[in-house]
């Protein structure tokens, strides 16, 4: 039941703002970019999101989400559930194409639990990414 984390998502107030911290300080390749809500930046093996704080998602004063891509969404989320964390909402079908069910651990981090085609094999906790990745060399 390994995941992988593919993604640390970053809750801002300036999205604008962040993004260009993100594109001019550190040169990260942005890969997806919804200038309303969220954008996505290639860094290495993984990748950061910025996303827009919405009232509706956000409780308290959690600001960061962990995004895992795992073989069993529904399984694992169930776990989660059943280990002391909070369903936020189970998972559904995001416009984006992944499977994500999101839960709360006690601290109020939101950990989203996803699914795609992305996964290379069952149960090889390989991440295909469907952005380029710059090489390490």
């Amino acid at each position: 039941m390994r995941g992988i984390l593919s993604i640390t998502i970053l809750h801002v107030t300036d999205l604008s703002a962040s993004k260009q911290l993100f594109l001019d300080g550190f040169g990260f390749p942005c890969t997806v970019d919804d200038d309303d809500d969220y954008v996505e930046f290639s860094c290495g093996k993984t990748r950061l999101g910025l996303k827009k704080i919405s009232d509706e998602f956000v409780t308290g004063k959690q600001k960061v989400e962990l995004y895992f891509h795992v073989q069993d969404v529904e399984a694992i989320f169930a776990k989660l559930v059943e280990t002391g964390a909070t369903s936020i909402s189970a998972p559904a079908r995001m416009p984006w194409g992944d499977l994500v069910g999101y839960v709360s651990t006690g601290d109020g981090h939101v950990i989203a639990i996803a699914s795609s085609e992305r996964i290379k094999g069952s149960g090889s906790g390989e991440f295909e990414s469907v952005h380029p990745q710059p090489s390490d060399g």
